[in-house]
């Protein structure tokens, strides 16, 4: 998409929603349940590859991606924030210890996917495809998610 390697650098500011989200983590359990938070940031994060996939192809296509992209790392630490709550709230510390271990699995395993397949799927096939089979994919975790909750909250 012909970007300068200072604009890929600058990249690196979108991790600062995940130093930072300590300021808005207290109103996770304030308002709502965190699986509705967990619920409504999966959405608004297929919702959000789906924007940008229709953006690819614009001529100030990589700005609005940025912008885009960066409003998705205030997403996914908030989902990431409501998580956390969630299967400590749900499991005890047995099970916390191996759900931390699937879920650092499954995290290198998106590092792998968004940094190897879509990546590739970009530069071979088009942007538009790459983030709209990312969209597509976050949309099936989505609706597993809504229709199966893998954790039973304790009453």
């Amino acid at each position: 998409m012909r970007v300068s390697l200072e604009a890929i650098k600058l990249t690196s500011l979108f991790g600062i929603p995940w130093v930072i989200k300590f300021l808005w983590g207290p109103l996770i359990d304030q308002y709502g349940t965190k699986r509705k938070w967990i619920l409504v940031m999966q959405f608004l994060l297929v919702l959000l590859f789906m924007l940008v996939a229709g953006t690819s192809s614009l001529p100030s296509g990589v700005k609005v991606i940025a912008g885009l992209l960066f409003v998705g790392a205030f997403l996914s630490a908030t989902h990431d924030i409501a998580i956390d709550g969630y299967y400590m709230e749900a499991l005890d510390k047995r099970e916390q210890a191996k759900f931390v271990g699937y879920r650092v699995m499954v995290y290198r395993l998106a590092m792998m996917a968004g940094t190897g397949i879509i990546v590739t799927i970009g530069t071979t096939l088009s942007w538009f495809v790459a983030f709209s089979a990312a969209g597509v994919f976050l949309g099936l975790f989505f609706t597993i998610c809504f229709f199966f909750p893998m954790l039973k909250m304790k009453e």
